[in-house]
Parts: structure tokens; C-alpha cells; sequence
């Protein structure tokens, strides 16, 4: 039994996976924000998320092999299925879809004889089904969001070193603080920063697509939240934790390796370079990401999703006004120093800077 075949072309829509860190004590820490696009070997049959479970009631320890296989390539044909016919489709049935594909992968992951990967694509299945919710369905959203970090919790106790629990640990936690409110996002940096070092020191091969791996998603991931969190000395005092933009370009760079065709991972180095170029004043990188951003738009393939579309807008814009891109979220420019001010969080500390 394995994951989502990796020898795969077809693109699917993307998931943009924001979630929020805003700092207690007056100073706004950032906003964080995923992306992901997965991708299929092929596109489910039509009607495959009805297919009948037999057995779907039996202790773990009592399903058979062909039952397990049958169980993971239902669910994750669920997935899929979501993933590459969400539009136009009813919301709450693409929700509970989810859900059933998250039962049936923790069903696999509980079997003796299962594949214990299935407690994080339990958690994935689950998360999306919360993901895919109106934004009025504040406590719906919430309830799949904290099941889901329950999920990569029972995960990582059994396989402490397991780099895709931890990548969504870490989704989990920043949409959980984005929709329930951020008030304890001071309290979470330092455990998302650990699971963001963590996982991109143990390096998973774990690949869903030509185009989309656990890697590469952990790179991008650490590159957004080091970009975002401000590198002030004072946050590090307070929480153990601070931004560090050349490191966020350096991971920026390296999701890009992996995947130089994905549009987000291609934006975002370039935001990284205009934001170091407006914030440290190095004209040259400035330069650099107005290059690049804009032949990621000159370049991209006709934009098929709303995520794509909201990516060049929101590139163009930065092209516009390249002061901004330090609080690029993916989903909206916050404007640290702003709200900083605002709150009365002091000056930054100029000593912060580098000299590079």
C-alpha cells in the first residue's frame, strides 16, 4: 500500500493552506500560509466516492489484506475526487466525503497488518474537510481542523520522526489559530517552528505528485513562516523564536529545486527577493524578484484555478508596491511594522539586521 503515485503530469487545482500567527503583548508576529497542489495518476471513476465498504465496522485486527487496499484506494480516490471536482459541486457533501476518506485511512493506520501512514493522510482527509467549508461554518471548521492535529498528535506518538505528521501538525495548528482566533499564537511559534525544523532535518521522500512533495511543502512552509515572523530581538526573548529572511529565501529556493514548475513555489522566491530588497535595502535582490515574478507570469500556463488567479494578482500587485511583499501571505499583505507601531509594539531593533 502506498501514497498517491508520483509519476504523474496531470495537474489538479490547487489548496492554498493559510493559516495565521499574530503575537500577544501588543506586536503582530505574521501571518502563515500553505500551499499544496496535489496531484493523481489518474482521475477517479465517476460515482467511485459511493462505492459500498464492506466490513467498514470490523475491529482492525479483523480486516483482511484485500480489505486494506480496498479501504486505501477508496479513500484516497475520495481525495482525489475532491481535489479535481470541487467546483460547482455541494460543499457539505465534498465535507463528508472527506471525513469518510479520513475514517477509512485510520481504519488502514489502526489495522496491525495497516500502514501506519495513514494516521497523517487521515489527518490531510480530515483537514480538507474542514478546509472546503464556508467561512460562516466557523465551528465545523474548527471541530475538523483540531481533529486533524489530534490525528498528527496520535501520528507522532508512534513514529516520533515522522516529517509529513509534523507538516501537518503545523497546517493544522496555524488554520486553527486563523479561524478560532490567534490569542494563543505566541504560545504556538516556538512548537511550529520546531516541527517546521524538524521535519526538514529528518528530509521525507514522501511525493504525491511530480509536482508536490512533503519536501517541498516544508521548504516553502519554513520560507513563508521565517519570511512572515519578524526578526526582532525582542520576539526572540519573548518566545524563543524570530524571522530570519535570508534563511527564508535560502528554503525558498531549495522548494524550487524540487519543483520549478510550480507557480507558487516560483512567486514566492521572488517575494522573497523583494522583501529583503525593500527591508535591507539591497537594490540588486529587489531587481532579482521583479525579474522573476515577472517571468513566473509571463511563463505560467493558462490560470485554470481561483488559487492560480489569486497568485498573479496578488504577484502583480506586488510588483506594484514591493515594500509589501514581507507580509505576503498568499492570501492577503499584512503590513507588520504597521500593526506593530499600531499596537505600540516598540521600534525593531536595528541591530537585526544583516550585513549581507
Amino acid at each position: 500500500m502506498s501514497a498517491m503515485s508520483s509519476g504523474s503530469s496531470r495537474r489538479v487545482r490547487s489548496v492554498r493552506w493559510p493559516g495565521q500567527a499574530i503575537g500577544a503583548i501588543s506586536i503582530l508576529v505574521g501571518a502563515l500560509s500553505i500551499g499544496f497542489v496535489a496531484g493523481a495518476e489518474q482521475r477517479p471513476a465517476a460515482g467511485s466516492g459511493d462505492r459500498p465498504i464492506r466490513m467498514l465496522q470490523a475491529p482492525p485486527e479483523e480486516l483482511g489484506q484485500e480489505d486494506l487496499e480496498r479501504y486505501w484506494s477508496t479513500a484516497t480516490e475520495i481525495e482525489m475526487a475532491v481535489l479535481t471536482d470541487e467546483e460547482g459541486r455541494d460543499l457539505y457533501a465534498l465535507s463528508r466525503e472527506l471525513e469518510r476518506a479520513s475514517e477509512l485511512f485510520e481504519r488502514v493506520a489502526e489495522s496491525p497488518s495497516g500502514d501506519p501512514s495513514g494516521h497523517w493522510r487521515a489527518a490531510r482527509a480530515v483537514w480538507l474537510s474542514g478546509e472546503v467549508l464556508p467561512l460562516e461554518e466557523k465551528e465545523e471548521k474548527l471541530d475538523r481542523f483540531r481533529r486533524a492535529e489530534a490525528l498528527t498528535d496520535i501520528a507522532l506518538a508512534k513514529n516520533p520522526d515522522c516529517g509529513e505528521c509534523m507538516l501537518w501538525k503545523f497546517i493544522a495548528m496555524g488554520r486553527t489559530l486563523t479561524t478560532g482566533g490567534v490569542m494563543d499564537a505566541m504560545r504556538a511559534l516556538p512548537e511550529m517552528s520546531k516541527l517546521l525544523d524538524r521535519a526538514i532535518e529528518l528530509q521525507p521522500n514522501h511525493r504525491d505528485s511530480e509536482d508536490n512533495s512533503t519536501l517541498g511543502n516544508l521548504y516553502y512552509s519554513s520560507a513563508i513562516f521565517n519570511r512572515l515572523v519578524p526578526d526582532w530581538i525582542i520576539l526572540k526573548w519573548m518566545t524563543g523564536v524570530r524571522g530570519d529572511k535570508w534563511l527564508a529565501l535560502e528554503h525558498s529556493r531549495k522548494a524550487l529545486e524540487l519543483h520549478p514548475t510550480r507557480l507558487d513555489y516560483r512567486i514566492e522566491v521572488g517575494t522573497q527577493l523583494l522583501c529583503i530588497g525593500t527591508a535591507k535595502k539591497k537594490p540588486d535582490r529587489l531587481a532579482e524578484g521583479k525579474r522573476l515574478i515577472e517571468a513566473a507570469i509571463a511563463e505560467a500556463p493558462e490560470a485554470e484555478t481561483e488559487d492560480e488567479r489569486r497568485e498573479i494578482f496578488f504577484a502583480r500587485k506586488l510588483l506594484a508596491e514591493p515594500k509589501k511583499a514581507c507580509g505576503y501571505t498568499g492570501d492577503d499583505i499584512v503590513d507588520v511594522d504597521a500593526e506593530a507601531k499600531k499596537n505600540k509594539g516598540g521600534k525593531r531593533d536595528k541591530k537585526s539586521k544583516s550585513k549581507r
